[in-house]
C-alpha cells in the first residue's frame, strides 16, 4: 500500500478538528482577519494624506509594519489600469473588492447559521402541531 498524504485535519488545532464548529471558527477568523486588514488598509492610505501626520514617530513606528502588510494588496491592484484623469481609482477598487470579500464570507457564515437553527427546530414543529 502506498502512504497516504496528510489530511488537513492533523494539521490543525484539537480546538479546530471537530466538524461544523470548526468552519464557523474559520469563517470568523477570516471576517476578522478581513476587518481589521481593512483598518490597516485606511491607516496605509489616509495617514500620509495629512500634512504631517507621517512624519511624528509614534504614528510613523505604526505606519512602516502596516505600509509592509497592505503594500502586496494595493500592488495588485495599482496594475490594472485604474487612472481616471489625475486620479489613482486602485484604492477605490481594493476597498471595493476587500468589502466584497468579507460580505461573502459573513454571508456563508449567515447562512450555515440559519441551516443549522432549521434543522435544530425542525422536530419542534411537529410537537406544536
Amino acid at each position: 500500500l502506498a502512504p497516504r498524504p496528510p489530511r488537513l485535519a492533523a494539521a490543525l488545532p484539537p480546538a479546530l478538528q471537530g466538524g461544523e464548529e470548526a468552519i464557523d471558527e474559520l469563517l470568523e477568523f477570516a471576517s476578522q482577519s478581513l476587518k481589521i486588514f481593512t483598518y490597516a488598509l485606511d491607516a496605509s492610505i489616509l495617514i500620509p494624506i495629512v500634512p504631517g501626520l507621517a512624519n511624528l514617530e509614534p504614528v510613523r513606528a505604526m505606519l512602516v509594519p502596516v505600509t509592509l502588510i497592505t503594500r502586496p494588496y494595493l500592488d495588485l491592484w495599482r496594475r490594472l489600469p485604474l487612472r481616471v484623469g489625475g486620479f489613482d481609482m486602485s484604492y477605490l477598487a481594493a476597498f471595493y473588492g476587500l468589502s466584497i470579500a468579507r460580505r461573502e464570507l459573513l454571508k456563508t457564515k449567515y447562512r450555515r447559521q440559519i441551516a443549522r437553527y432549521r434543522r435544530r427546530t425542525a422536530g419542534l414543529s411537529d410537537l406544536y402541531a
